[in-house]
């Protein structure tokens, strides 16, 4: 079997006529084919992932747990946020990042002084991110990104705020996901389970899935009616199953189906 991932010279595609075993030095003519040699390769590699994952869009690669290159607040929320790692297509590039980072590097967000203001977290195809600043006004609009860039969130900033936080509490700033999320893994199938183990037995408002759901995917059917989310019951935190908000009747029939989350 072809060892595709380790070196072997005993391998044509392995081998160069740019060079002579040995050769040195190497002419700058042969090192520069040799470079754009690869660079076109990989190349050709992005831009089959970006077509074949998002046709050609930009986009961020999640499993089905939605964290992937999230901007979230800080465990103690302060005037920073943290980019989660993850993986993304910026047209043409695959970027990812592998651990998380805290923008901004130094210092905290100013926040604005008379009116509210919105800025725009990105990431950029060389995999580095930034914060662009937008200007305060009674009704804020968010500002532009540079070119080649990616907006994974806005920052909603009121006045003299002191913390940004996950959601609005009416005081301080707040984030907004803009991110374009692309389901990738097991969690493209279907469940195989359509019925709880529970029995309905006019008591029991707590019901199981067999494996865990992607987040917003349950459908949830009591005697084939489709039940609202929310309104009839609620999804477990775990995405492993669901509770009806009035007990179903000792006779009825449940029934689900979801995006699996994960194996």
């Amino acid at each position: 079997m072809a060892n595709l991932g380790k070196y072997d010279p005993t391998r044509e595609s392995h081998s160069s006529s740019l060079f002579i075993y040995g050769e040195v030095p190497v002419s700058s003519a042969k090192l520069n084919r040799w470079n754009a040699n690869i660079d076109a390769s990989l190349e050709a590699v992005n831009l089959a992932v970006s077509r074949l994952v998002n046709s050609d869009q930009n986009a961020v690669l999640d499993t089905g747990c939605g964290g992937s290159l999230r901007v979230a607040a800080q465990p103690t929320p302060n005037m920073t946020v943290r980019i989660l790692t993850g993986v993304g297509i910026i047209h043409p590039y695959v970027v990812a990042k592998t651990t998380v980072e805290t923008l901004p590097g130094e210092g905290m967000i100013e926040p604005p002084v008379s009116a509210s203001r919105i800025d725009v977290v990105y990431a950029r195809r060389d995999g580095e991110s930034g914060i662009v600043t937008g200007a305060e006004d009674s009704s804020p609009v968010a500002p532009g990104i540079p070119t080649g860039a990616m907006a994974l969130a806005e920052i909603y900033l009121r006045p003299g705020c002191t913390a940004i936080k996950e959601s609005d509490d009416g005081l301080n700033g707040y984030l907004v996901d803009l991110r374009k999320l692309v389901t990738v893994g097991p969690s493209h199938r279907h469940s195989v389970d359509q019925t709880p183990p529970e029995v309905p037995d006019g008591e029991t408002v707590h019901f199981s899935t067999a494996l865990p759901f992607r987040l917003g995917t349950l459908e949830v059917f009591l005697n084939g009616v489709m039940q609202a989310a929310a309104v009839d019951y609620t999804e477990e935190e775990t995405c492993r199953g669901y509770i009806f908000h009035s007990p179903p009747p000792a006779v009825s029939i449940i029934q689900h189906r979801y995006l699996i989350k994960q194996e």
